[in-house]
């Protein structure tokens, strides 16, 4: 209950901010249709598509870009639900490609600074990929090995923070689309898990130190 009442503190004003600015109770934001119908339509695969994306907003191109925002929404709202609703088979075999879009690399920040007027040349944006691919795994990997360590605590306030991470699976493995810097957002749950895995093998090493100088005082205080 805490989780639900902590998301409608955040959802309901914006909700009625979109209502009063736009005419219409979008929730959440305008981009929400856009990016649906991109995971759900004939031609997905489960990752961004800018040429599907064209197809919802070439109709409403010279509208004033409010009106354009709102009109652009509905429509992708609407076949994207038409779709899915009437390709289910096709639904559950995109789930796990939207989920290795979602989760296969961390690119998602090199690809954005490459767009248009590339900051790095193509081996130097693959290395970098591969510095952030490194960095997210380990994280990753020292989340899960930080769990045991949390559940221990017996704190249910710590699954609060951990239910981030499948929340965002399942909005974009399920309802939206797959792309790596929609991870982004989990970095910080993650981090939190992984401090336990780093905090417990410190904390053995500070206490065995500990154990070595008093041992080390005593044996000069008995001399």
């Amino acid at each position: 209950m805490t989780f639900i009442a902590g998301a409608l503190i955040i959802v309901v004003p914006w909700v009625v901010r979109n209502d009063v600015q736009l005419g219409t109770p979008v929730v959440g934001t305008t981009g929400s249709g856009f990016v649906a119908y991109q995971g759900h339509n004939p031609r997905a695969d489960g990752g961004p598509s800018a040429a599907v994306a064209a197809e919802v907003v070439t109709p409403f191109a010279a509208l004033p870009r409010t009106q354009r925002e709102v009109q652009t929404n509905a429509l992708a709202s609407r076949l994207a639900r038409e779709w899915a609703t009437h390709h289910l088979v096709q639904e559950v075999r995109l789930v796990p490609r939207r989920l290795a879009h979602l989760y296969s690399s961390d690119s998602g920040g090199v690809d954005w600074i490459q767009v248009d007027r590339p900051a790095f040349s193509a081996s130097g944006a693959r290395r970098l990929t591969t510095l952030s691919d490194i960095a997210f795994f380990g994280l990753v990997a020292l989340s899960v090995l930080g769990l045991p360590v949390w559940a221990r605590r017996r704190d249910p306030r710590v699954w609060l923070v951990v239910a981030i991470v499948p929340f965002y699976t399942l909005i974009f493995g399920l309802l939206l689309i797959g792309d790596p810097r929609y991870h982004y957002i989990e970095y910080l749950p993650l981090a939190i898990l992984a401090g336990a895995s780093l905090a417990t093998p410190l904390a053995a090493v500070r206490e065995h130190v500990a154990r070595l100088v008093d041992a080390t005082i005593a044996q000069r205080s008995a001399a």
